[in-house]
């Protein structure tokens, strides 16, 4: 058995199935809170840009936990009784060819 390397990044894909331990800090809260508040506005598509290792994944990993209510982490409610589908892409080097 191979020893898992460790990696300070986050794959939404890759680390699914990992317990995830989340610290919340107050820039993450708000970003969650201007997310709620513009989609409540009509919005519906949101780019969070940042540089490598600034948690961007790990934010959509514990809003993904709290929209599905595994886990609460900000208490996100966009819609009352969500249906919710994830889809989950990763970037990649390759070509999508």
């Amino acid at each position: 058995m191979q020893a898992k390397s460790y990696t300070p990044s986050v794959n939404i894909i890759r680390d699914e199935e990992r317990e995830l331990n989340y610290y919340v800090t107050p820039n993450a809260n708000d970003v969650v809170a201007r997310m709620v508040n513009h989609y409540k506005l009509g919005l519906r598509s949101f780019n969070i840009i940042g540089t490598y290792g600034t948690g961007k994944s790990s934010l959509l990993w514990a809003l993904e936990q709290d929209l599905k209510k595994k886990q609460t982490f900000f208490n996100a409610s966009f819609v009352e009784n969500p249906t919710l589908k994830i889809v989950k892409i990763v970037g990649d080097f390759n070509s999508i060819i």
